[in-house]
């Protein structure tokens, strides 16, 4: 959900960006996620085409909906980094 924050992106584009920081998944895996929080209305997507000659994409953007809970997940994230990281220095003592 992070990488669609900034912008819209098409699966396509969304496979190279996971690719790109080592977060390797099929593509029937990320259209069936794509697929579920469509449905769950936390993203919408849209069909476009770039230029005459290209073929139509569709483009994932997220909900105000998805924004919200990615911002809860980004604050749990957040807690469960801080609270490990005294677990760690906890066992270093």
């Amino acid at each position: 959900m992070s990488l669609l924050e900034p912008q819209e992106r098409y699966g396509a584009d969304i496979l190279q960006a996971l690719c790109l920081l080592e977060l390797h998944i099929t593509d029937g895996t990320l259209y069936a996620l794509l697929g579920r929080m469509s449905r769950e209305k936390l993203i919408v997507g849209r069909w476009r085409t770039e230029n005459a000659l290209g073929h139509p994409r569709k483009y994932y953007t997220l909900t105000p909906e998805g924004r919200s809970l990615l911002s809860e997940m980004k604050q749990e994230w957040n807690h469960l980094i801080k609270r490990t990281k005294k677990l760690l220095e906890a066992n270093h003592e």
